[in-house]
């Protein structure tokens, strides 16, 4: 009976100090949180639908407890979406710092194409439809806006469910070279209007040369419609 409260002693002495040394380091989950904590208030800006997974410390750190909080800084000056560094410091009588890592996914309703979509054809609203997806590892434009589509022509075939960019749209051509348009001129409240052709192809706001047929003089002017080219005399 002795000899079982000696041991018993012993098994708690041994547990206090095993408790003692545990509570001398910080928990590596809760440094994870506080990061993602931080990360997670720097990167609202980034979106509504944001989510951050921070990675696991290296098992074998062992960090002194930090009694006036962590010190927690990116890498980066700004976050953004994919993998940022942060590093993680305490000034105590032991200082230490680390670096960790942390993932930032944001999600995004964007436009893509509902059907495919061939080289010239002109964007319509049956075109397109609204799907959230992962913009985390998207480097090109995108749109979130559908006026910024309609209208638009198809630079090069865009395939079922596939982003809407500025690498598959351009401004839908509203003259082509040879075309028949007509040209308006204006001055002081005159307004003229003549035949003319065009020399070149042209979008919206665009400024193309044209020949009067009457005249035969050619002379520039902006494209503001179909068929139609607006100069200033």
């Amino acid at each position: 009976m002795k000899n079982l409260f000696i041991i018993i002693i012993l098994f708690s002495a041994q547990s206090i100090a095993a408790n003692s040394t545990l509570n001398a380091y910080e928990n590596h989950g809760f440094i994870k949180s506080q990061v993602k904590k931080h990360v997670l208030s720097q990167a609202s800006t980034l979106g509504e639908n944001v989510l951050v997974k921070v990675n696991n410390i290296d098992h074998r750190l062992k960090l002194r407890k930090c009694p006036a909080g962590f010190i927690i800084e990116s890498i980066r000056p700004i976050l953004k979406p994919g993998r940022n560094t942060l590093s993680v410091s305490c000034v105590a009588d032991t200082p230490w710092r680390i670096f960790i890592t942390s993932q930032i996914t944001v999600y995004k309703k964007v436009y893509v194409a509902n059907k495919t979509l061939t080289k010239g054809s002109v964007i319509s609203n049956a075109d397109l439809t609204l799907k959230k997806i992962d913009i985390s590892n998207i480097h090109r434009h995108y749109f979130t806006k559908k006026n910024s589509i309609i209208n638009q022509a198809v630079k090069r075939t865009i395939p079922v469910g596939s982003l809407f960019s500025n690498n598959n749209l351009t401004n839908q051509l509203l003259i082509k070279k040879g075309d028949r348009i007509t040209i308006t001129a204006s001055n002081n409240g005159f307004l003229i209007q003549m035949e003319g052709i065009a020399l070149a192809s042209g979008s919206s706001g665009q400024r193309i040369s044209v020949k009067n047929i009457r005249t035969k003089r050619v002379i520039q002017g902006i494209v503001d419609g179909k068929s139609s080219v607006k100069v200033q005399i």
